[in-house]
């Protein structure tokens, strides 16, 4: 079990100087980069672009004599990309603060804003949640923010791995295990910002989980039963619920410390400074008692994760446009032609229901549309008892769907990942671009 404890920052204070593992490039890289004042910017590709520039230089002139970027280190800040889930009252906080001090964002939210939240949150009425927040980053700083209308579990892994750091700020418990995953996969490391919803108190946290690289995850604490219980957040007031709970209730000033908190242990993570501040923490915030409560988080030898790390094989596009393709790909790296192929995240459904009562043969994932009804016209929707975790290629035979593109299973349209395995043989994990 994950097991907590108060740390002795006065303890600690005397080692805040050293210089750790630099998480997002090679610590000699740091020498090289202390001198590079240019001002980069992100292509939506995820490359990486820029020439120093006098603007970039005066710009950041102040920020570079703190403490969080001594050594040169804003330069580590200035190449990094953290990936910024859930656009609400911290993230659309954060990815801006994020942009406005040098690095770049991936905003990921689903949502559409909504006039309640603007009391709150740094969105606009009516529009996409990362269309707004996005736009912003890039009135900051242009090509410095893209965004993903989407659920991040509907986000490829091959995107994600692009990210330097990780940032939940959705407080969704169904997220834990999925993002866990792709932290300790990838080795990138994983903040979790939240606030108190209840609206009794004005406190919220900051957990830092880096399991990919021999440290505590969010996970190391789960119990079996935790990990797959089905957890809803509490609703944001706009949304309809049929559990009976209250809406989200938290103020902008909880918001905006937790998000200066979030802010400053990512560039403590991508830097390198102060790093042991940071890493395996979890800082609790009370502003209704004023306390700053932090613990110590312990790596579980037991752990569900498992702390699996991988070693992914990237495919250009067009080696597997289709399913068959995909089989004859994975068959060669696992060198074998019996095989199972898994979608990462995506099982399929195999049939799917009408409201008139009619059963059909369908193959999809719950985030491809399912099909009209051939009885009544009316959209069908996809029988989730049926889903199949794992196909092996004389099932998508079966199922007449070897020779079908795999842009129409509902897969992610970039970076899906999906896990070839066979007996005896060690899993490949294939990403397909």
């Amino acid at each position: 079990m994950l097991r907590l404890s108060l740390i002795d920052t006065a303890a600690e204070r005397g080692a805040a100087d050293r210089r750790t593992e630099l998480h997002s490039v090679r610590a000699e890289d740091a020498a090289r980069l202390a001198d590079d004042d240019g001002e980069l910017s992100r292509s939506a590709a995820g490359g990486r672009s820029g020439t120093p520039s006098y603007e970039a230089a005066r710009r950041y002139e102040r920020l570079r004599g703190t403490a969080t970027f001594r050594d040169g280190a804003h330069g580590l800040w200035q190449r990094a990309l953290l990936a910024v889930v859930g656009c609400g009252a911290i993230g659309s906080r954060l990815a801006r603060e994020i942009v406005r001090s040098g690095a770049s964002v991936l905003c990921i939210d689903p949502d559409v804003g909504d006039e309640v939240n603007l009391a709150t949150q740094l969105v606009k009425a009516g529009r996409p949640k990362i269309e707004a927040v996005a736009a912003a980053c890039n009135e900051l700083r242009f090509g410095s923010a893209t965004g993903l209308c989407a659920d991040v579990r509907h986000v490829g892994p091959g995107v994600l791995a692009e990210c330097d750091v990780l940032v939940d700020c959705t407080d969704d418990p169904r997220l834990a295990l999925p993002l866990t995953e792709i932290s300790n996969g990838f080795a990138r490391p994983l903040l979790r910002l939240a606030v108190d919803g209840s609206g009794e108190s004005e406190s919220g946290r900051v957990l830092c989980s880096d399991g990919g690289r021999g440290r505590a995850c969010q996970l190391c604490s789960y119990s079996a039963g935790q990990v797959w219980a089905d957890v809803r957040r509490t609703p944001c007031p706009e949304a309809s619920s049929d559990e009976g709970r209250p809406p989200t209730r938290a103020g902008g000033a909880i918001a905006a410390a937790i998000t200066a908190l979030g802010l400053i242990q990512a560039q403590r993570l991508v830097t390198g400074n102060d790093l042991e501040m940071a890493i395996d923490r979890e800082v609790i915030l009370d502003l209704t008692h004023m306390q700053l409560l932090p613990l110590e988080l312990r790596r579980s030898a037991g752990c569900l994760s498992g702390h699996v790390a991988w070693s992914p094989v990237r495919l250009g596009r067009g080696r597997a446009s289709t399913l068959g393709e995909l089989f004859a790909v994975a068959s060669q790296q696992v060198e074998s032609e019996d095989l199972a192929i898994e979608p990462s995240g995506h099982p399929l459904c195999v049939q799917c229901a009408c409201a008139c009562g009619l059963d059909a043969r369908a193959v999809g994932t719950v985030w491809a549309d399912a099909p009209d009804c051939p009885r009544c016209g009316q959209r069908m929707s996809w029988r989730t008892e049926t889903q199949r975790v794992r196909l092996r290629r004389a099932d998508a035979e079966s199922l007449d769907v070897i020779d079908r593109p795999l842009s129409e299973f509902g897969f992610p349209e970039a970076g899906a990942m999906f896990v070839a395995s066979a007996e005896g043989r060690a899993k490949v994990r294939l990403i397909v671009e």
